[in-house]
């Protein structure tokens, strides 16, 4: 992700919007705040952040191990011979390994690592207001996680929308909802970029 964190520069005062989608998304945006404070030695500066279906579980349990190996699956769609099925069984077998390496290990799983990375950030400080995205219907990604870390940075004085879509699946709202949407994120960036 360094690219993108040069791309974004040093102390620019570029107005930042950050557009997270799903949980790869959500690491994808950790590594990026890990190679930007790696290659400056600042935090990012950037102005919003859109979760859209994000964050994800922070660990692997029972009730998130299906999730995380349907979204792979999904993912890897149409790239083995074989059927969805086989291949979402060899995702929880992978899974279930890398939890056990990082257990044996004492590492952080993946997920927890981009979580505590993304909320790293002071809020007032170096923290970007966050719009959540996100529906009950989300198959993927559950809701009541997405209302969990909203309400823990709210918690540590920070701000975060939410913008619920009924009907919805993952990563669906912009395409079953698009004024809804971007109605949403225009609004946030407004709140974001405005004046204080």
């Amino acid at each position: 992700m360094m690219p993108a964190a040069r791309a974004i520069g040093a102390g620019t005062g570029r107005r930042v919007l950050v557009h997270v989608i799903s949980g790869i998304g959500g690491l994808s945006y950790a590594a990026t705040l890990a190679a930007y404070r790696e290659a400056y030695g600042l935090p990012l500066r950037h102005h919003l952040v859109v979760m859209d279906s994000a964050p994800t579980c922070l660990r692997l349990t029972a009730t998130s191990l299906w999730p995380w190996a349907r979204a792979l699956t999904v993912s890897a769609a149409g790239r083995f011979p074989w059927p969805d099925g086989l291949t979402q069984a060899l995702f929880i077998l992978l899974l279930l390994v890398d939890c056990l390496y990082r257990a044996l290990l004492r590492r952080p799983a993946v997920g927890t690592w981009g979580l505590q990375t993304i909320d790293r950030e002071t809020p007032g400080v170096t923290a970007p207001r966050r719009l959540h995205m996100y529906s009950k219907e989300d198959r993927l990604t559950h809701w009541q996680d997405i209302e969990s870390h909203a309400a823990n940075w709210r918690a540590r004085g920070a701000h975060a929308d939410m913008e619920l879509f009924a009907g919805s699946d993952h990563v669906m709202h912009m395409i079953h909802a698009p004024e809804q949407y971007w109605g949403a994120v225009g609004r946030a960036w407004r709140k974001a970029t405005g004046p204080s």
